[in-house]
């Protein structure tokens, strides 16, 4: 994108994000240019309203953007990943290295059921295990 003379707009939000920071991010929105490409990770952790308010600004604007969402949220596709946990099974393994204790998978796998396969979540649930071990 770069090498095509867009100007790339990153935004990330988390679940941790603060409605202040969420609106931050959606501010920054008002000086999108027709150059730039807003990149937005973690748009499922915006409420409809805001997620509605976004998409409404970037049609204004007839400003280009890519979206990593969870589920779909009137957007186009562009890329469609599944919850592997062999996957996840083998990122955990990999971080834990040496270390890996035999009652992590257990706790790790539980959450990648439990949370429809969100793998940050795993590592969330993981590291909370690792501090009462």
């Amino acid at each position: 994108l770069v090498a095509r003379g867009y100007e790339i707009l990153w935004l990330r939000l988390t679940l941790e994000s603060s409605r202040v920071e969420k609106r931050e991010a959606i501010n920054q929105l008002k000086q999108i240019g027709p150059k730039q490409i807003v990149l937005l990770d973690g748009g499922e952790v915006l409420t409809f309203w805001e997620w509605r308010s976004i998409r409404k600004r970037m049609r204004q604007a007839s400003a280009n953007w890519i979206a990593t969402l969870h589920q779909p949220r009137g957007l186009p596709v562009l890329h469609s990943t599944q919850p592997d946990w062999s996957l996840a099974q083998d990122l955990v393994k990999r971080l834990a290295g040496p270390n890996l204790a035999e009652s992590l998978m257990p706790v790790a796998e539980h959450s990648f059921r439990s949370e429809t396969g969100n793998v940050r979540e795993v590592f969330r649930a993981c590291y909370w295990a690792c501090a009462r071990m």
